[in-house]
């Protein structure tokens, strides 16, 4: 997609890549996304889409991965036209219920947990944010196809309810007792996507 030049560029790097420790993930797209703000349109455009066939490669998306790359794009889309950007909408949690109980149990689901208890955790951070929610727990289908959607409706939420949904989500990752830096990465890419300051426990990490 970008040509022999940034290939080579690339694979300079990749040695250095894999022995970055997982902690560094996160910080090196940090410093990486102030540069690609300066790229032009069209390069940007190219990066998507190289990063796209990445995460198709191996014929599976993980959720990390599309997080990842939606966070990439729309660092570089807000950047073309940044008159686009929404920090803010005025909809309600309640009405967006239905995406936020599919987000809650895609985190739920993670790290090895049964059935059971991923229904348990759902259920704990449903109820926290929306007492009244009166869904049932399901196992999403196919996220890959609706979470872009999803995130996009979620940011249009106002400021208050997402506040709500991140603590939510917040108690739906500790609700084991304890944080991977999977899910603790995870849960930052979910803030960055939906404008959202982090919760306490990974802001002051």
């Amino acid at each position: 997609h970008l040509g022999a030049t940034f290939r080579a560029q690339v694979d300079t790097l990749l040695d250095a890549g894999t022995r970055l420790t997982p902690k560094a993930r996160l910080p090196l797209l940090q410093l990486a996304l102030p540069r690609l703000r300066r790229m032009p349109h069209a390069q940007g455009q190219m990066l998507l889409q190289a990063l796209d066939a990445l995460i198709h490669a191996d014929g599976r998306i993980d959720l990390y991965e599309f997080c990842l790359v939606r966070l990439v794009r729309l660092y570089l889309d807000e950047a073309a036209q940044p008159a686009r950007a929404r920090i803010a909408g005025p909809a309600r949690l309640f009405d967006r219920r239905a995406d936020f109980a599919t987000l809650c149990a895609i985190l739920a689901g993670r790290g090895g947990v049964d059935g059971n208890a991923a229904r348990h955790i759902w259920q704990q951070a449903m109820d926290s944010a929306l007492p009244d929610h009166g869904l049932a727990y399901a196992v999403p289908p196919a996220w890959q196809t609706s979470l872009d959607a999803l995130l996009q409706r979620l940011d249009a939420l106002r400021p208050i309810d997402k506040e709500l949904a991140i603590e939510g989500l917040a108690i739906a990752v500790l609700a084991d007792q304890r944080v991977t830096l999977e899910e603790a990465e995870l849960l930052r890419l979910i803030c960055a996507c939906l404008h959202c300051p982090l919760p306490p426990f990974l802001a002051t990490e």
